[in-house]
């Protein structure tokens, strides 16, 4: 797989002082990643593991995770559920164990998703599915780590080892690169046509990518300066926006340490909004969809109400709903491929916000603190972040 050189520095530091941080380089790197997932080695192995699928009777699909690889799970779910015509499940890794599906047999693929290939626990829920005979994938950046030597098959990131905590380039990549294979999976002569719209538009996202990044650049400290009085934060979605909404939450925590949370649209409409108080921030998405209205119309709610909006939308969606702060994102890509585009803004908006607030280490977060190291090692004396 053609290489990419993410950080500037080839010298490997214990962590950076000031701006640009590992995680940002990482950050920037997504366009050109999600160009070299497009290309043929990537594209190889896609349907190599869709063969495998076909030929092993394959009925049902797990995409399993934690954190950030369970958030991008759930934008997975919608995809597979709209291409294939597999029974998809998402579960958090360790509760995919400890609550196993009856149904998990021979004729299940799980998928596990995890950047470094060395979350703690990850080899024990390997060994359990493959005791049950499921076929089994890793979705990792990370080729020769302890979870690949447990796995049936790789599907490999371009990216390699992160030098930083938090995960921005990896989900992305993983996010793309499966989505090109439930792409692949729902191949049939009769949804011809509906692929090669996906396929175009996949194709045409790197460069989207690139351009979206380079532009709102410029934007994301204005946009932190305008929200950081804020006391807390709300991010709400809809479809396979909503895990968007719970990675940036989490983003937003972890750099800043303002209180976050995401929600499905509907989930805040039907009890959060009730405690909703004009010195808070929320953060809408509203890609192209059916549930787009409703989400420009709980924009002018909000704004009556009295907190903070910044949404996130194509252009006709500014004018319609009248935020404080509106974020243009590209049109004319289907919906179930549009959270890659949608989380690079946002991601750019907390890591821009955690300089402004200068609460926590942009790439290590709390593990620069020892009480954090201490408590941790307790904890998950094997994970990566405190190993």
């Amino acid at each position: 797989m053609r290489t990419l050189q993410i950080y500037s520095d080839e010298n490997k530091q214990e962590a950076r002082e000031k701006h640009p941080y590992w995680v940002w380089e990482s950050l920037n790197a997504i366009p050109d990643l999600l160009s070299i997932c497009i290309e043929e080695e990537v594209r190889d192995k896609v349907q190599e593991i869709c063969r495998k699928i076909s030929a092993r009777g394959i009925e049902k699909i797990f995409l399993i995770g934690r954190g950030s690889s369970y958030f991008l799970s759930l934008a997975l779910q919608y995809v597979f559920n709209q291409h294939t015509t597999f029974a998809t499940q998402c579960m958090v890794s360790s509760i995919f164990m400890e609550y196993p599906p009856n149904n998990l047999d021979v004729n299940s693929a799980v998928f596990i998703m995890s950047a470094s290939g060395k979350s703690e626990g990850d080899l024990a829920v390997m060994d359990f599915a493959n005791g049950r005979g499921a076929y089994t994938i890793a979705v990792t950046d990370v080729e020769d780590s302890p979870l690949t030597a447990v796995v049936d098959d790789v599907l490999l990131g371009p990216g390699g080892a992160k030098r930083e905590l938090p995960a921005t380039r990896s989900y992305a990549t993983a996010l793309f690169r499966m989505t090109l294979l439930a792409i692949e999976l729902g191949n049939k002569p009769e949804k011809k046509a509906e692929i090669a719209e996906y396929s175009l538009s996949l194709k045409k996202l790197p460069q989207y990518a690139r351009t979206l990044m380079n532009v709102y650049e410029t934007q994301a400290p204005a946009v932190a300066e305008q929200v950081q009085d804020c006391r807390a934060f709300y991010v709400l979605a809809y479809g396979p926006n909503y895990a968007n909404a719970e990675e940036f939450a989490m983003a937003l925590n972890q750099s800043t340490g303002i209180p976050s949370m995401g929600y499905e649209m509907e989930n805040f409409i039907h009890g959060p909004m009730q405690a909703l108080t004009a010195d808070e921030g929320v953060f809408l998405l509203a890609p192209d969809g059916v549930p787009q209205d409703r989400m420009l119309r709980l924009t002018h709610t909000i704004n009556t109400i009295g907190a903070k909006t910044v949404l996130l939308g194509p252009k006709e969606a500014q004018d319609k709903a009248e935020a404080d702060i509106f974020i243009e994102m590209p049109a004319d890509f289907p919906e179930a491929i549009t959270p890659v585009l949608y989380m690079i803004p946002l991601w750019q908006t907390a890591y821009s916000l955690g300089q402004l607030k200068n609460y926590i280490h942009p790439d290590r977060l709390s593990m620069t603190k020892p009480e954090f190291v201490e408590g941790l090692s307790r904890l998950m004396s094997q994970d990566k972040w405190v190993k």
